[in-house]
């Protein structure tokens, strides 16, 4: 099984150069923007947030890692995406699953 995972994680895998793809980091989105006000937060509260989620939850670093391997990719891959979209698209009041 985990063979096959990883198998299929390697065919799915689209290289691409290394490094920041962008020459300046693009401009936060309106409707992120505007969520972020209207729940009266910012994007700096917002991160401290699901940090502070991800350092105290073991059992979700568990998981994050156990993920991580069936995929064959680094932990903070998985890490970085709860990240944004936690601090950009959504709130962390939620319990991250």
């Amino acid at each position: 099984m985990t063979l096959a995972a990883t198998l299929f994680a390697a065919d799915a895998a689209t290289l691409v150069p290394a490094g920041n793809r962008n020459a300046e980091q693009p401009d936060i989105p309106g409707a992120s923007s505007r969520r972020t006000q209207a729940t009266n937060t910012t994007f700096q509260a917002k991160y401290r947030k699901v940090y502070a989620l991800l350092q105290n939850d073991a059992d979700l670093r568990a998981k994050i890692k156990k993920a991580a391997s069936a995929y064959g990719i680094d932990p903070l891959h998985i890490v970085g995406a709860i990240v944004g979209e936690h601090t950009y698209n959504v709130d962390a009041y939620d319990r991250l699953q």
